[in-house]
C-alpha cells in the first residue's frame, strides 16, 4: 500500500556484491549521448511493500491529549504495526519476487519500499529520532540472497534511504518494550550480462515534501530518486527509479518537475519507473502522471499489444485478499522518452492474479503488482 514517507537520516548506499564483479560492471570511460536504445531492453518496476500499514502510528502521534498519552497510544500502534510485519512474512514473499525476476531476467529493476527494520532500547523522549541499530529484517539482503540462490546475477548500483523513523514499542509489566525503527529505500538493480555496462549513477532527495508534527518536533516526508546510466550495446540510456508522494498530488507534481529539471533532462533516451502514487483516471491525483506525459514521456504500457488494463493496486495490508478484482487501478508505471521514440513490444503485469500467491500461506508477493516491459525503438 502506498504510504507516507517521513524523515531521512541520510542516503544509504548498499552494495551487496563481490568487489571484483562490481568493478567489472562499471566502465571508467564516459559514454557519448545517443538518442536510441541500441538494443531492446527489458525493465521492471516493483514495490516490495514494507509489510504493514504505518498510518495508525501517525494518527496516534497526532491525536488529541497530553504528550505522554500520545506516546503511549503511539507505542500501542507501533506494536500492532510491527506485529503485522511478521504476519506478512517477507522471506516468503522475497522468494516469489525473486522467482519473478529470474523468470523474466529484466536488464534493469527499480524497487520501492525496500524496508530495513531495526530495533533498540526504548526511548519515549526521543519519538521520531532514528538511532536503533540492531537489524531485524533487511529486505534488500533477503531478496539478493534469494536471487543468488537462483543463480541470477544482479548488482545493487544505486540505493537511497528515504523514510527513516523510530517509535517506541508497547511496554507491559513483564516486557520493557523497545524502539522500532523503519528505514525505506529506493533501489536500482542491474543485471550482469554482456553488452550492458554501468557508466554513471546518482541519487537525490526531492526538495518538495510534506511536513508533519510529531510530539516535540516537525518531521519532513522526504522522498527522492535513484538513477543509473548504462551502455546498452554501445548506446547510453538513463534509468530513473522513484516513489512519489502519496499524501498530496501537488507535491507529487512538483517532485516530477524536479525530475524533469534534473536527471530526466539527459540528452539521450530516458526511462522512468515508479510507484507514482498517481492514477491517470483520478482527477487531481493524475497530476504527477500528466506532468510526465506532458513532458514527452510515453506511458509504455499503453503501447504493449493487447496489454490489458495494467492494474497494479492494491491488496489489503495483510496480503490475504481472495476476492476478484483486487487490483483495480494503476499506480505503477514505466515511462520512456527518446528522440526516435520508444515503445514496448511486449509486457506483463507481475503478481496481480491469484496464481502469484504463495501456495502455503496464501500471501500475495506485495500489495502492489509489478510492471515489466521490453522497450524497443519506434
Amino acid at each position: 500500500m502506498p504510504i507516507i514517507r517521513v524523515a531521512v537520516a541520510g542516503a544509504l548506499a548498499v552494495l551487496l556484491t563481490v568487489p571484483a564483479l562490481f568493478s567489472a560492471l562499471f566502465s571508467s570511460e564516459a559514454a557519448r549521448g545517443h538518442a536510441e536504445l541500441g538494443h531492446p531492453m527489458t525493465v521492471m518496476t516493483r514495490n516490495l511493500f514494507l509489510g504493514t500499514d504505518v498510518f495508525p502510528i501517525f494518527a496516534a502521534a497526532q491525536a488529541a491529549g497530553s504528550p505522554r498519552a500520545r506516546i503511549d497510544a503511539t507505542a500501542r500502534a507501533m506494536h500492532e504495526v510491527r506485529s503485522l510485519v511478521a504476519t506478512t512474512r517477507f522471506r516468503t514473499r522475497a522468494r516469489l519476487i525473486a522467482a519473478e525476476i529470474a523468470r523474466h531476467d529484466p536488464d534493469l529493476v527499480g524497487l520501492q519500499e525496500v524496508a530495513l527494520w531495526r530495533s533498540g532500547p526504548r526511548e519515549p523522549d526521543l519519538v521520531g529520532v532514528p538511532n536503533a541499530v540492531s537489524v531485524d529484517l533487511d529486505f534488500l539482503r533477503i531478496l539478493m540472497a534469494e536471487l543468488d540462490s537462483l543463480d541470477h546475477d544482479y548488482l545493487v548500483v544505486s540505493s537511497l534511504g528515504e523514510l527513516d523513523l523510530e517509535f517506541p514499542g508497547y511496554r507491559t509489566r513483564s516486557e520493557p518494550g523497545r524502539d522500532v525503527r523503519l528505514t525505506l529505500r529506493d533501489v536500482v538493480l542491474v543485471r550482469v550480462r554482456d553488452g550492458l555496462t554501468v557508466v554513471d549513477r546518482g541519487r537525490e532527495h526531492f526538495t518538495s515534501r510534506v511536513r508533519m508534527r510529531l510530539p516535540g518536533r516537525l518531521v519532513d516526508f522526504t522522498r527522492g530518486h535513484t538513477w543509473v546510466d548504462v551502455e546498452n550495446a554501445g548506446q547510453r540510456v538513463r534509468f530513473i527509479n522513484t516513489h512519489l508522494e502519496v499524501g498530496d498530488p501537488r507535491v507529487g507534481r512538483n517532485q516530477v518537475r524536479e525530475l524533469l529539471d534534473g536527471p530526466a533532462a539527459s540528452r539521450g533516451p530516458v526511462v522512468v519507473v515508479c510507484d507514482c502514487n498517481s492514477d491517470p483516471m483520478a482527477g487531481r491525483r493524475s497530476m504527477p502522471y500528466r506532468g510526465l506525459t506532458g513532458a514527452g514521456f510515453v506511458d509504455t504500457w499503453l503501447t504493449v499489444p493487447s496489454g490489458g488494463p495494467g492494474h497494479t493496486c492494491c491488496t489489503a495490508s495483510n496480503l490475504l485478499d481472495d476476492g476478484p478484482g483486487v487490483m483495480d487501478h494503476r499506480l505503477d508505471f514505466v515511462f520512456a522518452r527518446s528522440r526516435r521514440g520508444v515503445v514496448a513490444d511486449r509486457g506483463t503485469v507481475l503478481g496481480a492474479t491469484g496464481a502469484a500467491r504463495d501456495e502455503v500461506t496464501g500471501l500475495w508477493p506485495s500489495d502492489h503488482a509489478g510492471v515489466l516491459v521490453r522497450l524497443v525503438d519506434r
